[in-house]
């Protein structure tokens, strides 16, 4: 048992619990609770000052084995389970440790620590819900850019395809998109060309030759669509202005739907205030025009790009309407 003084005395701690171990396999009432007891807490002492805070906690455990309601055991195993930002299990034992003492001091030391944790968990607490916040608001934003990107593939593909079916049907000499021009607006010279073979190749349709419509300003369009700005007024499709058809004009998006549905033979109402919206109506109804933002209020004022006219043409055939 001596050895154990010696080796405690000049803070050997390790070999004192050995020898004090030993001394108690060999004669138990040597040595004592007690002792075992400040060996523990002078190798938490130890083991903190070295900043091993594991090991500390182990043998303040240990010390608290021998004495479950030491102040200094809880206190100091949740200032070990602190510095390794163990913040619930350091607020647990500080918890732990105020249940057991009544010393005005001690209350104070160990309400500020509960303070400190509580604020630490507060912290940590805000800023993994910041964290998580952003990373959602990342996540939504990547969502919302894997949506886009998949409906601009999905547009792209649908485009491609309705140029493709134009381009089998003798509407358009391109074949792809970019030989296409699909952002360009569309002239109403050029749309005549379009819905006349659409009409002719598609629809099965005759243009009524018994119809003479003299245009002024006929001889004035392109040389190769002349006949087809004839066959647009003998196939009723579209309408003139003081015997003139405008054939640099651009497209609006109301004449177009106007023009599509004729070639259904639907003639609609064009005497109400929105003189297009019959047309409107019944081409929403065949679900035609979905994406492509058709806002009813400026239809008329609106041009057409050659994108919008290959995917109506396109969707009258893939929705049914037309065989």
């Amino acid at each position: 048992m001596q050895k154990w003084v010696d080796a405690y005395k000049i803070w050997d701690y390790t070999n004192a619990l050995t020898y004090f171990k030993k001394s108690y396999e060999i004669c138990p009432e040597a040595g004592t609770q007690e002792n075992l007891y400040l060996t523990y807490l002078s190798l938490w002492d130890w083991y903190f000052s070295k900043v091993n805070y594991t090991s500390a906690i182990e043998y303040y455990k240990k010390a608290l084995d021998l004495q479950s309601n030491s102040y200094e055991a809880l206190f100091n195993i949740g200032s070990s389970y602190n510095n390794l930002s163990d913040y619930e299990n350091a607020l647990i034992y500080y918890k732990k440790a105020l249940d057991v003492t009544f010393d005005a001091t001690r209350i104070k030391e160990v309400n500020t620590s509960i303070t400190n944790v509580q604020g630490y968990i507060n912290s940590a607490k805000a800023y993994e819900d910041s964290r998580k916040a952003a990373l959602d608001a990342q996540q939504k934003r990547q969502d919302i850019i894997d949506l886009r990107n998949k409906k601009q593939e999905t547009a792209k593909k649908e485009l491609s395809n309705a140029i493709s079916r134009m381009y089998k049907n003798k509407l358009t000499s391109y074949n792809t998109v970019d030989e296409f021009m699909w952002e360009d607006y569309l002239t109403r010279e050029q749309a005549s060309k379009f819905f006349v073979l659409f009409s002719k190749n598609i629809l099965k349709k005759t243009a009524t030759t018994d119809v003479l419509v003299s245009l002024n300003d006929l001889k004035k369009a392109d040389i190769t669509l002349q006949p087809y700005i004839s066959e647009a007024v003998q196939l009723w499709l579209f309408k003139w202005v003081k015997w003139k058809f405008l054939p640099f004009d651009k497209l609006t998006q109301a004449q177009t739907l106007a023009v599509i549905i004729r070639s259904l033979d639907w003639k609609k109402d064009e005497t109400s205030k929105i003189w297009y919206s019959e047309y409107y109506d019944m081409a929403n109804s065949y679900w035609i025009l979905v994406d492509l933002w058709f806002d009813i209020s400026s239809l008329d004022t609106t041009s057409i790009k050659r994108k919008e006219v290959a995917l109506l043409l396109y969707r009258l055939v893939n929705n049914k309407i037309v065989k």
